[in-house]
């Protein structure tokens, strides 16, 4: 099946790629990453499940992918932030960039803050939604808002 192997290879990628060193956490990536349908899929996961693999096969897509996945934590606090109403220039929100470029440089904060605003990809937002749909959880928002609120925290810390 050209699918599955498309699935198994983007799985495999982007755990060695995000955890190269540490392979206790890349197994926890890999079960979060689904690399095969349930027993008994309901319509929307199949559908996510090509809908999947066709963003899998896509090298941008997965270079974005590679980029994002391991902020996991960095997004949990941010989210924190907004869904509190944090306002990025606030002290809180300065707090939080300083955590996460600790000792750049205000120039190389406002590079950090370019990057991050990048990942407000919408494709990024169609896989985490997708890997949901997969692992039969309810969609979360999409992480975009949180890197523009990251960017923003970042450029005025």
């Amino acid at each position: 099946m050209e699918r599955q192997r498309v699935i198994d290879a983007f799985v495999e990628e982007l755990a060695a790629a995000i955890h190269p060193d540490d392979p206790g956490r890349a197994a926890a990536m890999r079960r979060r990453l689904p690399a095969e349908l349930p027993p008994a899929p309901t319509a929307e996961q199949l559908d996510a499940w090509v809908e999947l693999s066709e963003l899998a096969a896509d090298p941008a897509v997965r270079h974005c992918l590679r980029a994002i996945e391991g902020h996991g934590p960095v997004l949990h606090r941010v989210r924190a932030a907004v869904d509190a109403g944090v306002d990025p220039a606030s002290a809180r929100g300065r707090e939080i960039a300083a955590a996460v470029a600790g000792d750049l440089s205000p120039g190389r904060r406002a590079e950090l803050a370019d990057r991050v605003e990048k990942y407000c990809d919408a494709r990024y937002a169609r896989y985490q939604a997708l890997l949901m749909v997969l692992n039969g959880q309810d969609t979360s928002p999409p992480p975009a808002p949180l890197f523009a609120w990251l960017a923003a925290a970042l450029r005025n810390s």
